[in-house]
């Protein structure tokens, strides 16, 4: 006796077919529907726009928010900034606040660096890497200042000299331009 369990019940019930009925042998193609069910959602939504800002304020990056489950493509996000000035407004506020962050773990992992003497090469990188992004991505804050100053710190002075050129004597001059 053949003892069948609920799983493959199930399955033999929906493989089964009416008498006089074949199986078909290829099941219809999906090419052409618009149909995204169990892929990655596409269309905005502001309850999903807030969740990947949220996570980017975070410190997560939209590449790693993207991979996860439910979270649409990459390009799908970057398209969003572009047609919903709404969501552009969250996202560019979500990226002041991702270097926030990022300033918080550049402390917390030279910390850690400390306790674990063999992961330092890493750890230099990363800060390394979130200081660079952050100079670039929001300068005014985490850039480098270049200041310019004259002597005991007043303002700059600029100095210029001509040289006298010699007075030449039009006379002297052919019809071309240059001297006889």
């Amino acid at each position: 006796m053949v003892k069948l369990n609920r799983r493959t019940e199930t399955k033999k019930e929906k493989r089964s077919y009416p008498k006089g009925v074949k199986r078909p042998t290829k099941l219809p193609s999906k090419a052409g529907k618009r149909g995204n069910k169990n892929g990655r959602p596409r269309a905005y939504s502001e309850a999903l726009a807030k969740k990947i800002c949220d996570k980017m304020a975070g410190g997560k990056t939209l590449s790693k928010i993207c991979k996860l489950a439910k979270m649409p493509a990459y390009q799908t996000v970057i398209d969003w900034t572009n047609q919903y000035p709404e969501f552009k407004l969250l996202y560019q506020e979500a990226k002041d606040k991702q270097m926030d962050a990022w300033a918080e773990q550049i402390v917390d992992l030279s910390d850690d660096s400390i306790m674990h003497p063999a992961a330092t090469g890493k750890a230099k990188l990363q800060v390394d890497t979130r200081k660079w992004l952050m100079s670039k991505l929001k300068s005014k804050r985490y850039g480098d200042k270049t200041i310019l100053t004259g002597e005991d710190g007043g303002p700059v002075k600029f100095i210029v000299e001509y040289e006298d050129k010699p007075q030449v004597d039009e006379s002297d001059l052919t019809p071309d331009g240059e001297k006889e």
